[in-house]
């Protein structure tokens, strides 16, 4: 292929409830799954062009630019750091969602910004530090754009830092996709264990609802995540974030039902700030759609009805599981839509 560029977008920032945990969340688990043979430098030996955009602030700059893996993908990428300032009172913690759509503004408009052209036609992807990659993943989601897609969908699986990093640590690079899965799986974040659907404790922000077969997972989201994109100047009118209205601005996009076909993980903290995750009742089609309304972008019940597995449908191997979720999931949805007229 001819000369293509991508551009990875991330905020890392410390801040004072939190310290340095997400700084190297990013540089000990995302940065050295990139930086697999099979990931960045497989795109760098098929010909594109790399620019990770790091959104941070002095501070935090100083302690990333020193560790080995930083260094190690400034030699691989264009490394582009956009400054964050402060107010002396601010809340850095609780501000990630809304500097993260504010990233994601800023790199639309440098994308198709008419004095400087080097980044028209770019493949982008808006990522969090604490995200992980599997061996082979960005060539495979990259895939998928070059084959003609807008944009891939999907959702991270989400599992606990807290139980996870030893494992990952002992890595020698990226994991596989099926030893991610089994990562995550086994140490499932207690959001999504109150997201499974026969919890007592259900989630009291249910954006994705999971069934559990014993070997996989089935999900229906409110939320989905495009790994990657392309860009288009109708995205700089998005008002909410990347998974909220973002993927209403794709008009063909590559849904990655089976997980497997873009092998990414969240890999979090337990104390992530939204303790305690749960309502003291079990899962119940009226609270979801009283919950919905008040929590959601319109757009997102047009998410709803597409099942994602995890790892895998055929993994998952439940398919009278399956119908149940769909079904539930088309309920929620049409009575959403009945509520919103």
């Amino acid at each position: 292929m001819g000369k293509q560029r991508y551009m990875m977008i991330n905020l890392v920032y410390n801040s004072q409830s939190t310290g340095q945990l997400y700084a190297n969340l990013w540089l000990e688990n995302q940065i050295k799954s990139l930086l697999d043979q099979t990931n960045l430098p497989a795109l760098k030996q098929k010909g594109y062009e790399l620019e990770y955009v790091l959104f941070t602030d002095d501070e935090t700059l100083m302690a990333l630019s020193r560790h080995p893996n930083f260094m190690a993908l400034s030699a691989i990428c264009e490394i582009t750091v956009i400054k964050l300032t402060w107010p002396p009172d601010a809340d850095r913690f609780n501000a990630r969602y809304g500097l993260l759509a504010q990233c994601f503004k800023q790199t639309m408009q440098a994308i198709f910004d008419p004095s400087d052209t080097k980044r028209l036609g770019s493949y982008c992807s808006v990522w969090v530090a604490d995200l992980v990659f599997a061996k082979g993943a960005l060539p495979k989601i990259l895939s998928r754009l070059e084959q003609g897609n807008d944009a891939v969908f999907m959702v991270p699986i989400r599992g606990a830092a807290d139980s996870i990093n030893n494992v990952l640590q002992q890595l020698p690079g990226a994991p596989t996709d099926l030893e991610l899965f089994e990562m995550a799986y086994k140490s499932l974040h207690s959001l999504w264990t109150h997201a499974t659907w026969g919890n007592p404790y259900f989630s009291r922000m249910p954006y994705s609802m999971l069934w559990n077969s014993g070997t996989g997972l089935v999900a229906h989201n409110f939320s989905i995540t495009p790994i990657a994109f392309k860009p288009s100047k109708e995205m700089m009118e998005i008002r909410g974030g990347i998974d909220t209205d973002g993927p209403t601005f794709c008009k063909n996009p590559y849904w990655a039902t089976d997980w497997t076909d873009a092998p990414v993980a969240g890999v979090e903290p337990l104390s992530n700030g939204h303790y305690p995750p749960f309502n003291m009742a079990p899962a119940s089609i009226p609270a979801i759609c009283e919950w919905a309304p008040k929590a959601t972008h319109p757009a997102q019940v047009d998410y709803l009805h597409k099942p994602l597995f995890y790892p895998s449908e055929k993994t998952f191997n439940a398919q009278d599981l399956a119908g149940t979720a769909k079904d539930t999931a088309e309920r929620i949805q049409a009575e959403l839509r009945r509520i919103r007229k």
